[in-house]
């Protein structure tokens, strides 16, 4: 079956005897339509968004350029989920009001599960899509039903699938294959809305521990900036005394502990043993997280890892080690190099210390 002719090219060539004349330059004469429409967008860069003043409100609402050989538009509608659209049609504007009529009007729920997933929305691009009763097909304007594209979706869209297979048989995309992406965008979908959920909660008991643990944070901040003459700045910020410190500045939020660390690395009788760990971020990170007491450090969360790591710089390897495994494992980004790939079963990270080696190595408990 013949495709219907887009009307908008023939505002650019004249129709004579069955063939086609280009009005832009002095091609041959064209006898099919198609090629006309693809010589125009192609050749000449028409389209009928951005030449038809049917669409001249519709161009409004997207920023439309080209990309490769594609009509891109980006979406403009503040916080739209899907801001880039591209146009394989050579140059038809129906994909971009689909986008509009799926996406930012009173009829989005009744689309939402169709172009939630990406073959849900290349079918339905096939189509004109202008009301929720019937879908025009892009190719033979046939009428196609949508009644229970919200409810019945994998059947409905399966339908348009067959449809469209009746003239391009190798597009064709079964109903079970689109079962299978809804109830996968489903999962996700869901896991979405558990982690959001969860996230919200920890967010909700973070701040209400916060308002609990504020007066007691704000008496221990006092007494440590009394006691080393400190210049309390706000609730989790003070200055230290000292101005030719190195970080005059401390921030400690909840964690009131790391001015003391501070005074032990930096000032007090152990400053020497500290003085070149101190230099190196990656060590910083690491005693950051526990609680300093001289060279004795105690884990900031938990009673399960407390060491002297004067004259034994490996526990840092422990320390490390300790809140990996206990604690945040991905909180170490300051000094590990994390691998994504799953067939990578271990971080490393050496530091050199003098003429020694700090070799951190976790091993995957699988292995």
């Amino acid at each position: 079956m013949a495709p219907t002719r887009p009307e908008w090219i023939m505002q650019f060539c004249t129709e004579d005897s069955g063939k086609f004349k280009c009005n832009c330059c002095d091609a041959d004469p064209i006898s099919d339509y198609s090629d006309m429409k693809s010589h125009l967008f192609q050749r000449h860069d028409k389209s009928e968004i951005t030449t038809s003043l049917r669409y001249k409100t519709l161009k409004k609402k997207f920023n439309i350029y080209r990309e490769y050989n594609n009509e891109v538009g980006k979406c403009l509608t503040e916080n739209c989920p899907n801001t880039k659209i591209t146009n394989r049609t050579d140059g038809d504007a129906f994909v971009f009001q689909n986008h509009y009529n799926t996406h930012h009007t009173d009829k989005e729920k009744f689309f939402a599960k169709a172009v939630g997933f990406e073959q849900g929305q290349r079918i339905l691009n096939n189509y004109k899509i202008n009301v929720t009763e019937n879908a025009e097909c892009s190719w033979c304007s046939e009428l196609l039903p949508l009644k229970g594209l919200d409810s019945h979706t994998a059947d409905v869209l399966g339908e348009l699938s067959d449809h469209w297979s009746k003239h391009w048989p190798l597009e064709r995309i079964d109903k079970t294959i689109i079962q299978g992406n809804l109830q996968e965008r489903r999962e996700v979908d869901t896991n979405v809305k558990k982690n959001l959920e969860e996230l919200h909660k920890k967010i909700e008991e973070e701040k209400r521990k916060k308002v609990l643990l504020e007066p007691a944070i704000r008496t221990e901040r006092d007494r440590l900036a009394e006691l080393y003459g400190m210049v309390v700045i706000n609730n989790f910020m003070v200055q230290c005394r000292y101005e030719s410190c190195p970080r005059n500045i401390i921030e400690f939020n909840d964690d009131v502990y790391k001015i003391q660390n501070h005074m032990e690395i930096y000032h007090l009788a152990k400053k020497g043993f500290y003085k070149d760990l101190a230099e190196h971020r990656p060590i910083l990170g690491i005693l950051d997280k526990y609680k300093i007491n001289g060279t004795v450090v105690a884990c900031s969360k938990c009673d399960e890892c407390q060491m002297d790591i004067e004259g034994n710089l490996f526990n840092l390897m422990e320390m490390l080690k300790h809140w990996d495994e206990k604690h945040d494992r991905y909180e170490t980004k300051y000094f590990l190099v994390i691998s994504k790939r799953a067939e990578v079963n271990f971080v490393s990270y050496i530091y050199i210390y003098k003429t020694k080696y700090i070799y951190i190595r976790r091993i995957n408990q699988s292995r």
